[in-house]
C-alpha cells in the first residue's frame, strides 16, 4: 500500500470529519469537538499539606500544569515545567527555555533565574545551587541572598550535611572539590586534580563520596579525611560502566554496558537444540549473559568478579556481602513470559553459592532481598516463604493460611501468581512484612511464626490494597507501623474509600465514594486524592483529619449537564464451572425510557471493572473506541465479564456473552435487533470468535487481532525477539501446551476455520507494524471474508503497531468506527 501523504491525510480528516458532522442529526457538533480534561495527575503536595501540584491532560493530548492551595483558594498555571519541588516555603522548578523559578508561598511572588541548566536543593531545603553553562551560584532560601558563587559546576549535595561537591576548571585543569558551608561561610575541606570525572555518589549515611575518574576509583571519607584509591585494569571501559549506589560505603556494585555486540554476522545460525531462538538469545548474550557483575570491597581494596555465563542474572543485596543469583536458561525452552531458575545465595567472600529454592518463575517482584537485606522473600508456586540469610534456615509464611495468596488468571496467564504482584512490603525494621491475599492484607512476623489479617473483607468481596503499593516496593521503601498506613477499599459495585491502620489501633473505615480513588497523597493531616470513573471526570478532594472532605478542584463541569446515568451492574450465570459473572451496562445520554435503543457490546475478558474508568470524548483514542463518544450518540454499552475455559477460549467467551446479553435484553430499552460488537487485541479474537458461533449480533468492529491459534502458534514477535508460543499455552490463550497433541482444539478455537459462519458486516484495522497480535493475522480474516464475498472493510494503518498512538490516525480511526456503528444500528 503507497503512503499516505501529509496533504492526502489531511484532506481525508477533512472529508471524514466533514461526513461524519453531517450525518449527526440537525448537523449539531459532535461531542469530542468541544475541549475536555482527559485527566488529572496528582504529583506532589508540599510539607505542611497545603499545597497541592497536578498536571492536567485534555482530550487533544496537551498538558498543563497547576499549583492548588486549597485552603485558601489560591491556583496558578504553568504551560510547561520541569523538575518541580517544594521545599516549607516555595515551589521551584524549571521550564523547557531552562529558566529557573522560585514562587515563594508566603509573599506570593516569584524569584527568577535565566539561562541555568539545572539546581539542587541541600538536604534541609534551606540552600539552592543553581548551575549555568560555566558558573554556579548558592541562594539562601530564607531571604534569596547570595551566599557563594563559583566558577565551576556543583555535582550533589551530602544527604545529611551542608557539604557539596564542585568540578571546576583552574589553570587549565579539572579539579573536584568538597566544600562546606558553615554559617554562609565556605570551607573547601577536599580538593583533587581530576580526569575524565564521569561518576559520584555518596553513600545514604554521609559519610564518604565515591567517584570514578578515567579508570581510577576513589573514596574518600569526610571524617577520616583519607582516600582509598583503586585502578581499574584495562579490560574496563569506563566510560559504559554502570555503577550503583554505594548505600552504606562497604561496597560498590558495577557491570559493564555493552559488553558483547552479540552476533554481528551476515549469516544467522538457529540450532534446534538451542536453548531460545536466535534472536532472544543473541538479546540476551548481547545484554546480559556477558556483562559480568564486579565488586569493589572497600574493606579489602580488591574487585572482584562475581558472576559468570552459568549465572548471570543477581540481584544484589546492597548492604551485605552476597547476591541472589540464577540461570534464565536453566529450564528453558519451558514458552512461559519469563523463564524458571533455581535462585542460589552467593556468598562474595568465598564464592560459595548455597541453594533457596527450585524452579522459581523470575517475573519482578516474585523474589527480592528485605529492605535492609537480612531476609530474602519469594513466591513458590502458591506459597511465600522466608529465607533467613544470617542461618541459611527457610519457612513457608502462608501455607496453613486458608485465604489464597496467588490468582490462576493474574494477567491473564494460566500460572499460580500471587496478588502481591510487586512483592511484599517490609517494616522498616524488618520485623514485619505485609502480603496481599486475594481480598485482605495480613501482616507477618518475621522473629516468630505469627501472622495476622489486619482488614476484614468477610463476604462483601472488597479489596484492601496498601495506597502507592508499586512506588514503595519499587523505590527500596518500606512502611513504619509505628505510623498509620494508609489502604485503598474497592467494592464490587464500583464505589471506594479510604482506611488507615495502626499497629495497636487498628483497622478504621472512612467515607464510601462512588467512583475510583486513585493518586493517593497525605502529609501533616492533610490528604488528596482523585476520584472518577465513566461517567465522573476526575475530581480532587481534600480532607482534613479535623474537617468534612470536600472537593478542591473539578474538572469538565460541563459533564453534569448531560445527565449521565450511574452504570447497572447486571449479573448472569455461565454454564462453566457454575461461574456467577457480572457486566456495566451504560444508559445512553439523556436516556428516554419511552424509546429503543441499539447496544455496543464491548469485549475484553473481564471488562466491567473498565466502568471505573474516565475517559472524556475524544478522537484521540488507541483503538478508536470511546464511551462518552458513543453514550452522546444514544448507545447502550455492554462492559461484560468473561469465564476462561482451558482449551476452549472461543466457546467460554460465547457462552459467557450470551448469557450476558439474555440477562440484559430484559431492558426492554434495548434493541435485541441492533446489537453491535466490538474488541481489541485478546478483545478481538474473542469477538472474531463469537461471531462465526452466535447469532445475537448485527455488525462487528476487530482491531488489532489473531484469527489462527494455528499459524500464530508457530509464529515469533520480532520486537520481542521470542515465539508466541507462550501467549496461546500460558497466557491469554489458555490452550494446553504442545499443539501437535492438541490440534483439534487449536482448529476449533481458530476463527479462520468458521469464518463461512459469519453473516454479519465487519470492520477490521490494525497498524502494519504490529506484532503484538502479528498484523497480518488481521489479512486473512479480510482475504477470507471477502473471498466468501461477505461484507468486510480493512483499514491499515502505516507506522502504527498494536494500537494507534497517532492524532490524525486515532481520529481516522475512531470516526470510522462511529460511522461503521452508525451505518449498521441506526
Amino acid at each position: 500500500m503507497r503512503t499516505i501523504n501529509t496533504f492526502t491525510r489531511v484532506l481525508l480528516l477533512w472529508i471524514f470529519s466533514h461526513s461524519y458532522c453531517n450525518a449527526q442529526k440537525n448537523n449539531t457538533k459532535h461531542i469530542a469537538d468541544s475541549l475536555w480534561t482527559k485527566d488529572i495527575f496528582l504529583n506532589k503536595i508540599s510539607p505542611k499539606g497545603d499545597w497541592v501540584f497536578f498536571d492536567e491532560l485534555d482530550n487533544r493530548m496537551e498538558r498543563k500544569y497547576k499549583l492548588l492551595n486549597a485552603q485558601k483558594n489560591i491556583d496558578f498555571e504553568f504551560n510547561e515545567i520541569r523538575k518541580p519541588e517544594f521545599t516549607e516555603t516555595q515551589f521551584i522548578y524549571l521550564n523547557n527555555k531552562k529558566d529557573l523559578t522560585i514562587k515563594d508561598l508566603k509573599q506570593l511572588k516569584d524569584y527568577k533565574y535565566a539561562n541555568c541548566l539545572g539546581y539542587l536543593l541541600n538536604s534541609t531545603n534551606t540552600v539552592i545551587a543553581i548551575n549555568y553553562k560555566e558558573s554556579s551560584v548558592l541562594i539562601n532560601l530564607d531571604n534569596y541572598s547570595v551566599i557563594a558563587k563559583f566558577n565551576g559546576y556543583v555535582n550533589n549535595w551530602n544527604p545529611i550535611s551542608n557539604i557539596f561537591s564542585l568540578t571546576t576548571n583552574e589553570e587549565g585543569s579539572d579539579y573536584l572539590k568538597l566544600i562546606q558551608l558553615k554559617n554562609n561561610d565556605i570551607d573547601i575541606i577536599f580538593s583533587k586534580p581530576v580526569i575524565d570525572l564521569n561518576w559520584q555518589e555518596w553513600t545514604d549515611n554521609g559519610k564518604s563520596l565515591f567517584f570514578l575518574e578515567k579508570d581510577l576509583f576513589t573514596n574518600y571519607t569526610i571524617h577520616s579525611k583519607k582516600s582509598i584509591e583503586k585502578q581499574l585494569n584495562n579490560s574496563f571501559d569506563t566510560s559504559t560502566l554502570n555503577l550503583q549506589k554505594p548505600v552504606d560505603g562497604k561496597f560498590v556494585y558495577f557491570n559493564q554496558k555493552g559488553n558483547n555486540n552479540g552476533n554481528q554476522n551476515m549469516m544467522e545460525v538457529w540450532e534446534g537444540t538451542d536453548k531460545w531462538i536466535f534472536p532472544r538469545r543473541n538479546e540476551y548474550e548481547k545484554n546480559e549473559k556477558f556483562n559480568f557483575l564486579y565488586q569493589w570491597n572497600i574493606e579489602n581494596n580488591q574487585i572482584k568478579e562475581l558472576t559468570d555465563t552459568a549465572y548471570s542474572s543477581y540481584i544484589t543485596n546492597p548492604r551485605f556481602n552476597n547476591s541472589i543469583v540464577y540461570n534464565k536458561l536453566q529450564y528453558e525452552p519451558e514458552f512461559f513470559e519469563f523463564p524458571f531458575s533455581d535462585l542460589y545465595l552467593k556468598t562474595h567472600d568465598d564464592n560459595s553459592q548455597t541453594l533457596i529454592a527450585q524452579h522459581i518463575y523470575t517475573k519482578e517482584g516474585n523474589f527480592n532481598f528485605s529492605v535492609k537485606g537480612n531476609y530474602i522473600v519469594y513466591f513458590d508456586q502458591k506459597d511465600w516463604w522466608l529465607y533467613h540469610i544470617k542461618t541459611k534456615t527457610k519457612r513457608n509464611l502462608t501455607q496453613n493460611i486458608k485465604a489464597k495468596f496467588f490468582s490462576e488468571w493474574v494477567d491473564g496467564a494460566t500460572l499460580k501468581l500471587p496478588y502481591s504482584r510487586f512483592g511484599p512490603i517490609w517494616s522498616d525494621d524488618e520485623k514485619f512484612l505485609m502480603i496481599y491475599s486475594q481480598y485482605d492484607i495480613w501482616l507477618f512476623n518475621t522473629e516468630n511464626n505469627s501472622h495476622e489479617k489486619i482488614t476484614n473483607s468477610g463476604d462483601t468481596k472488597k479489596r484492601y490494597r496498601i495506597f502507592n503499593d508499586f512506588n514503595l516496593v519499587s523505590s527500596g521503601g518500606s512502611i513504619d507501623t509505628k505510623d498509620y498506613i494508609y489502604l485503598k477499599v474497592s467494592y464490587e459495585n464500583h464505589s471506594s474509600s479510604w482506611a488507615t491502620w495502626k499497629k495497636g489501633k487498628g483497622l478504621k473505615l472512612h467515607d464510601k465514594l462512588k467512583g475510583n480513588i486513585d493518586y493517593f497523597f497525605y502529609q501533616n493531616n492533610q490528604i488528596y486524592f482523585k476520584l472518577s470513573k465513566f461517567n465522573l471526570s476526575p475530581i480532587i478532594y481534600n480532607y482534613n483529619l479535623q474537617n468534612n472532605l470536600r472537593v478542591v478542584y473539578e474538572t469538565n463541569k460541563e459533564l453534569k449537564n448531560l445527565h449521565i446515568k450511574d452504570e447497572e451492574l447486571v449479573y448472569y450465570d455461565v454454564p462453566i464451572n457454575n461461574e456467577r459473572l457480572k457486566g456495566a451496562l451504560l444508559y445512553p445520554i439523556n436516556y428516554n425510557p419511552d424509546k429503543k435503543y441499539p447496544l455496543i457490546v464491548s469485549v475484553y475478558e473481564r471488562n466491567s471493572e473498565s466502568a471505573k474508568l474516565f475517559d472524556p470524548p475524544s478522537f484521540s483514542n488507541y483503538t478508536g473506541f470511546n464511551v462518552l463518544n458513543l453514550l452522546s450518540k444514544e448507545y447502550f454499552i455492554l462492559l461484560p465479564d468473561i469465564v476462561y475455559l482451558k482449551n476452549n477460549p472461543g466457546k467460554a467467551a460465547t457462552l459467557s456473552l450470551e448469557a450476558a446479553l439474555d440477562k440484559v435484553f430484559e431492558n426492554k430499552s434495548i434493541d435485541k435487533n441492533r446489537v453491535g460488537i466490538i474488541g481489541h487485541s485478546f478483545g478481538g479474537y474473542q469477538t472474531g470468535f463469537v461471531i462465526t458461533q452466535s447469532n445475537y449480533f448485527k455488525t462487528a468492529v476487530i482491531g488489532s487481532t489473531t484469527i489462527d491459534l494455528v499459524t500464530y502458534y508457530h509464529d515469533i514477535s520480532w520486537s520481542m525477539k521470542r515465539e508466541q508460543m507462550w501467549r496461546i499455552e500460558n497466557q491469554q490463550f489458555r490452550m494446553s501446551p504442545d499443539f501437535y497433541k492438541f490440534k483439534q482444539d487449536y482448529v476449533n478455537n481458530s476463527t479462520l476455520y468458521h469464518l463461512d459462519k459469519i453473516k454479519i458486516p465487519v470492520l477490521i484495522w490494525t497498524g502494519k507494524e504490529d506484532d503484538n497480535a502479528n498484523w497480518y493475522q488481521n489479512t486473512y480474516l479480510y482475504t477470507g471474508l471477502r473471498r466468501l464475498n461477505k461484507p468486510v472493510k480493512m483499514l491499515l494503518f502505516n507506522k502504527e503497531r498494536h494500537s494507534v498512538v497517532t492524532p490524525v490516525n486515532q481520529k481516522l480511526l475512531t470516526i470510522e468506527i462511529e460511522n461503521w456503528f452508525d451505518k449498521y444500528l441506526k
